[in-house]
């Protein structure tokens, strides 16, 4: 029986904690508080890194599209100067504004048109007294000019 008796202290010993419900309200408010507060921090946390990772997403996109126009203009021959010119969000894209590009250029001005003649700078044919006696009277006259010109100029002997 003194082991029930000893039971008996133990149990009288500590006074049971009696909470009015204000006193519960009050602690389980600051409990939620707490865990509001941290995860509100995590929240942040989490948002300021999808957002890095949607920076960086965005990064890598761009500088892919940026090889991609590099490499699409270098195959058209398109000068590096109008590189900025191009436009697309993809490969299909870049090549039709690249080629949009290219046809709104046109094929460029001639260059030396005007100045240079149809057959190219040649210089006249020297005839000699053999194949002038071989000529027929048409050949001679068609390039009657110049074979004045070398006759008088003694090129002609």
């Amino acid at each position: 029986m003194t082991n029930n008796k000893d039971n008996n202290e133990n149990i009288g010993s500590e006074a049971p904690k009696i909470f009015s419900q204000a006193d519960l309200d009050r602690i389980i408010g600051e409990r939620l508080a707490r865990d509001r507060k941290e995860r509100a921090e995590e929240s942040s946390v989490i948002d300021g890194l999808k957002k890095e990772l949607a920076d960086e997403k965005a990064k890598n996109a761009a500088n892919g599209l940026e090889k991609i126009k590099t490499m699409i203009a270098k195959e058209a021959k398109l000068p590096d100067g109008l590189l900025s010119f191009v436009q697309g969000a993809d490969e299909d894209s870049i090549r039709s504004s690249v080629n949009a590009l290219i046809t709104g250029m046109g094929p460029g001005p001639n260059v030396g048109g005007s100045t240079n003649p149809a057959g190219g700078n040649t210089s006249p044919k020297v005839y000699t007294k053999a194949e002038l006696e071989q000529m027929e009277p048409a050949e001679i006259n068609k390039d009657w000019t110049n074979i004045q010109k070398q006759l008088s100029s003694g090129q002609i002997k």
